[in-house]
C-alpha cells in the first residue's frame, strides 16, 4: 500500500498498525529476550506437564490440551531466552514436537546436530513428499500425515465436495479427496464456480456455473459479481431432472450454467441446464 515500512500500514482510517500493535510488540519482545526468568520458566514448564498428563490420566482431553498449550508457550519462551531447552530435552532423551513451515523445513538437516533421532511428520500432499525426499538425503525419517480425520457434522445434511457422498449429522471419519482436504458442503446449497485462469485478473465473470448440492427439490446460494458487487440470492427448483431458476437471478450480468453434483465427485459434473 506504498507504506515506508509495516508499522505504518493503514490499519484503518486514520490509524496505523504501530498505532495498534507497536506498544504490545516492544513490550513483548522486552519480555521474551530480556526479563523471562530461565528457572522460573522452567518450573512452569513441569508444572504445567504434570497438570496435562494429570488430565489425561482421567480422560479429560480438553483440560489436557488447555495445559499443552501452556507448555508449549513456555517451551518457545525458553527458546527466546537461549536456555537451550531443546538441547536439555534431548539430552534426557525425551521426545518433542517442533512445527515447522515447509520452507523453514529444508533448513532442518543443516541445524539439527543429530542429538536424538528425527521423524518429520509431512502432509500427504506433493511438496511434503519432494521435502520428504530431500530429509532422506540427509538421513532423517519422515512419516505421512493421514489422508482422512475425524469430523463433527452439525444438524443436518451434508455432502462431501469432492466425492458426492452424504453425511448426517453426528461424528464421522472422513477421507481427503483428490484435492488433500476433507470439504463439505450442506445440503441444498448453490456454489457458484468459474472457469480457472492464472488470476484473478484473468477470470471470465461473464460465465459461470452453479453447482446444486441438493437431495431433495430445491437449493439456495448466493453471489457476488465484481462488477457491482451486490450480493445477490440464487434459488433453484427442481423441474423433472433438473433444477432451474424462476428468474434470473444474476440480473443480466452474467450467463449461468445449473450445474448439478454426480456421484464421482466435482470432476465429474453433470450439465442439467
Amino acid at each position: 500500500r506504498n507504506a515506508n515500512g509495516i508499522w505504518n500500514e493503514p490499519w484503518t482510517a486514520g490509524i496505523t498498525y504501530g498505532d495498534v500493535l507497536r506498544q504490545g510488540e516492544w513490550e513483548h519482545s522486552k519480555y521474551y529476550f530480556e526479563i523471562a526468568d530461565v528457572e522460573r520458566l522452567r518450573e512452569m514448564f513441569a508444572l504445567y506437564e504434570a497438570e496435562s498428563k494429570a488430565a489425561l490420566a482421567h480422560d479429560l482431553v480438553l483440560p489436557a490440551y488447555d495445559y499443552l498449550l501452556k507448555l508449549s508457550h513456555t517451551f518457545n519462551v525458553l527458546d527466546t531466552r537461549g536456555a537451550e531447552h531443546t538441547r536439555r530435552m534431548c539430552d534426557a532423551g525425551r521426545p518433542f514436537v517442533g512445527a515447522f513451515w515447509h520452507g523453514r523445513m529444508m533448513m532442518i538437516p543443516v541445524a539439527w546436530r543429530r542429538m536424538a533421532p528425527m521423524h518429520i511428520l509431512i502432509s500427504t500432499h506433493r511438496d511434503g513428499r519432494v521435502i520428504a525426499d530431500v530429509i532422506a538425503h540427509f538421513g532423517g525419517q519422515s512419516v505421512a500425515g493421514s489422508t482422512g480425520r475425524g469430523v463433527y457434522l452439525p444438524p443436518g445434511q451434508w455432502i462431501d465436495y469432492q466425492t458426492g457422498k452424504a453425511y448426517a449429522a453426528g461424528w464421522h471419519r472422513i477421507e481427503a479427496g483428490r484435492i488433500p482436504v476433507v470439504m463439505l458442503v450442506r445440503d441444498g446449497a448453490v456454489i457458484p464456480h468459474i472457469a480457472l485462469a492464472q488470476s484473478t485478473m484473468q477470470m471470465d465473470w461473464s460465465k459461470l456455473d452453479l453447482v446444486v448440492f441438493a437431495s431433495g427439490d430445491k437449493a439456495d446460494g448466493l453471489v457476488c459479481l465484481p462488477s457491482d458487487r451486490v450480493l445477490r440470492k440464487v434459488s433453484l427448483a427442481k423441474k423433472g431432472d433438473a433444477f432451474a431458476a424462476a428468474e434470473d437471478a444474476l440480473g443480466g450480468k452474467a450467463a449461468a450454467t445449473v450445474k448439478l453434483y454426480s456421484a464421482a465427485g466435482i470432476p465429474g459434473l453433470a450439465d442439467s441446464n
